[in-house]
């Protein structure tokens, strides 16, 4: 490997490590909240399973149900649930149970597996019971409480339930329930419906009420989206190593809203996300720390110090030429640490300062709203990602012109009530800035002016002074210098990740397949279409003179053109071919231009058939099959439609195809 490549898989390593510590501090926020989320569900969960108590003088024993609406967690809560219970559990999916026997034998099976030494003992009494009979997993089950020596719960989880075949699971909640005091069977059921509504249309009575049903219902919509974005992006006490830009959190809120709410697609947007923004970003490898200025002189970071004095140079018509010259003086090699590490904290500081103000906003705003005012207008449950998106981009003078009028006509009363709460949120600070201190310090004292005779002037004082605090610390994040390092700005999210072109893709490998593979030869101008097009694939060859025909396509004129194209390959791979094969003398050397070693490339990576001896109607067998595979992958791939019509024509489906 050169230097050069060297040095480049060095400097993305670097990149991916930092990629990889604050994605760890991110990801590790998020799973924070998940659980916090969860544990009353969960506990609930826990607390029905050990409630397994069968009730007496019921005409029929009941099958304990517990049903979890989750459209935004999905079934990887479950899995967590699963985790924290000292129990045997099993996952089903509607895979595994297309029938009552599948079903059942699936349940066993995850019961009895990982536990040989029982299977063994319990297979001596029921020696001729099959694998898919109840009967074995109650006499394993005795076998297994012996060797545990309590009594266990056995859960079964049901992943996507609304999927699963309902007279199949009759059948098996049926069997289930004549064996409820054999058995502590416990089914938990994964649901996007509204529990009542489902059961109750797709089961009949007579399983019903066989059925002990309770019901749980987990945080989902709009509300997760919500607090995973207030939590972790504008909270007072946790500080993202990399700072959404306005654009990407637009995009993830939507994307979530539109098409998937689901807590795993907002986790892996919000990775892909900073994934982009490591990528695209060479200095993110100072995200963390800053080489010294000895380490900077050395010529494996001389593209970093570069890029540095490039983005640092004071080249703003908004400075005046006294302090332009003085940035220009400061500007030195020896001096890169000490500005990048200043500029790193004030932009945290800015970010900070930005969230506090919103945080503020946000506690008078709703204070208005309890107080039966309409006050900004802010929906924070629907529309809280665009308030967010504004605070970004700076964009809320209005907000503040209007708040601060609302402050003034608000009464004493009302501003006794609010000034604790402004207090307490400072308080949660994770660390005190000088900016917090000070606010902090104005608070108390319009606290202590509430209970003197000056009293009247607060609500006007509380205006004046939110109004400069807000406008103070509400600045744009790209006016910090190497704003780029710490914050994705106006970057746009890689939506072609999780939504990309297949039509584009798929038409592109097909016109241009050698861009596509490993050995990508830069190809020489070839003199003419017939000549290039011979050294394409057969799919592609056939594609081509798709592209030359009409709404029908007649199977017979398509195949004569395939062929005649084949033919001319044929011809020139034998070209190609002969003058190594005349007696074995090797050619005498001659120097060869660009063009033809491009050529001679391209047709030595092409197959030749060894067999020279080839007959002609052997040539015809192979042109056809070739014809049939090529037309068969095209048809695979939905670029062709048959019609009974006409037998011996197919329907182009695939217009205006820009080659």
């Amino acid at each position: 490997m050169s230097e050069g490549l060297q040095k480049e898989e060095e400097d993305r390593q670097v990149c991916f490590d930092a990629y990889k510590k604050a994605w760890a501090k991110c990801l590790d926020r998020i799973q924070a909240i998940a659980r916090r989320l969860l544990d009353p569900v969960a506990g609930q969960i826990v607390k029905e399973i050990e409630d397994h108590a069968t009730l007496t003088g019921l005409p029929h024993p009941e099958l304990p149900i517990i049903t979890v609406t989750n459209p935004a967690f999905r079934g990887t809560f479950l899995y967590d649930v699963s985790q924290r219970l000292d129990n045997r559990s099993v996952h089903l999916y509607p895979s595994d149970c297309h029938n009552a026997i599948a079903g059942m034998r699936s349940l066993i099976a995850g019961f009895l597996e990982g536990t040989r030494d029982i299977v063994r003992e319990s297979h001596r009494s029921t020696t001729s019971v099959p694998n898919y009979d109840i009967k074995l997993l109650v006499a394993w089950y005795k076998e297994f409480c012996t060797v545990r020596g309590n009594d266990a719960q056995l859960i079964v989880i049901l992943h996507d339930f609304e999927v699963f075949d309902t007279e199949v699971m009759q059948d098996i909640f049926y069997i289930c329930s004549q064996h409820v005091r054999a058995l502590p069977l416990v089914f938990i059921l994964s649901m996007s419906s509204p529990v009542p509504l489902y059961l109750n249309i797709a089961y009949p009575r007579s399983i019903l009420k066989r059925l002990r049903i309770r019901k749980l219902t987990l945080p989902g919509g709009v509300s997760v989206l919500n607090t995973v974005l207030l939590e972790t992006f504008f909270s007072v006490d946790f500080q993202p190593d990399v700072i959404l830009g306005p654009i990407a959190l637009q995009y993830i809120a939507d994307f979530y809203l539109r098409y998937n709410p689901t807590f795993d697609s907002l986790i892996t947007n919000l990775q892909l996300m900073h994934m982009k923004h490591f990528s695209i970003e060479p200095l993110t490898s100072i995200l963390y720390s800053t080489p010294r200025s000895k380490e900077l002189s050395q010529p494996e970071w001389s593209d970093i110090a570069d890029d540095l004095l490039t983005r640092l140079a004071p080249v703003s018509k908004k400075l005046s030429d006294e302090k332009r010259n003085q940035q220009w003086k400061l500007l030195t090699p020896a001096n890169l640490p000490n500005l990048v590490e200043k500029h790193r904290k004030q932009l945290y500081s800015r970010a900070k300062a930005v969230v506090v103000v919103f945080n503020v906003m946000k506690i008078i705003q709703l204070f208005l709203v309890n107080e039966g005012y309409k006050g900004l207008g802010w929906d924070f449950k629907i529309g809280l990602s665009d308030i967010l998106v504004e605070f970004l981009q700076n964009n809320v003078d209005r907000d503040v012109k209007d708040l601060s009028l609302i402050m003034r006509k608000m009464s004493v009363a009302q501003v006794a009530k609010v000034l604790p709460q402004i207090l307490d949120l400072f308080s949660e600070m994770e660390h005190e800035t000088a900016i917090t201190r000070e606010a902090t310090a104005e608070v108390e004292a319009l606290i202590e002016l509430l209970k003197t005779n000056s009293k009247d002037d607060v609500p006007n004082k509380f205006s004046e002074w939110a109004t400069s605090f807000f406008k103070s610390n509400l600045v744009s994040l790209e006016e910090n210098p190497l704003w780029e390092i710490w914050y994705t700005g106006l970057t746009p999210f890689p939506s072609e990740l999780i939504n990309p072109s297949i039509r584009a893709t798929m038409i592109s490998g097909l016109l241009r397949p050698h861009d596509f593979t490993d050995k990508v030869q830069s190809t020489p101008d070839v003199d003419s279409e017939e000549e290039s097009l011979w050294q394409l694939p057969d799919t592609s060859i056939l594609f081509k003179r798709y592209l030359d025909s009409g709404k029908m396509i007649n199977v017979y004129d398509w195949f004569e053109s395939f062929q005649s194209v084949l033919e001319v390959q044929k011809t020139e791979l034998q070209k190609a071919a002969s003058p190594r094969k005349k007696r074995g003398k090797p050619q005498s050397p001659r120097k060869l231009s660009a063009k033809t070693k491009g050529k001679q490339k391209q047709q030595e990576d092409v197959e030749v058939d060894d067999n020279a001896d080839q007959t002609e109607e052997e040539w015809k067998l192979e042109v056809q099959a070739r014809f049939i595979r090529a037309l068969h992958e095209l048809d695979y791939l939905g670029f062709i439609k048959h019609t009974k019509r006409k037998a011996d024509h197919v329907i182009r489906t695939v217009f205006e195809v820009t080659e």
